[in-house]
């Protein structure tokens, strides 16, 4: 459901880095989409720039259609559980609840602690 609301319909296909992700300029503006997440867009325009968990804010999900030419694979589809009736996830990757990616973050964010 928070894809479909962050890009009017479709899914949001992002990409996470290692090392630091940098957005340059002033335009990037973060919305509270959920009690865990935010959504990155530019002030400006609207368009659709990133995403995060509000427990991790230095390690957002970029876009892919940022880019003109991304070619990594799709690692894992996730939040399947949320997706609408309309939409085929395709299996070339595995498949992901919400609540498998929460609790797969929050395994995470323990072993960091640690």
């Amino acid at each position: 459901m928070m894809c479909r609301r962050q890009n009017a319909g479709g899914a949001f296909h992002g990409a996470h880095f290692s090392g630091d992700v940098a957005f340059k300029g002033d335009s990037l503006t973060w919305f509270a989409s959920s009690d865990w997440g935010e959504r990155g867009f530019c002030g400006r325009c609207g368009s659709t720039l990133a995403w995060r968990m509000k427990a991790s804010p230095d390690n957002p999900a970029v876009a892919i259609g940022l880019f003109d030419d991304f070619k990594t694979p799709i690692q894992s589809h996730i939040f399947v559980d949320e997706g609408p009736s309309y939409t085929i996830i395709p299996d070339n990757a595995p498949h992901k609840t919400g609540a498998e990616v929460l609790a797969e973050f929050e395994a995470s964010q323990k072993q960091d602690e640690q």
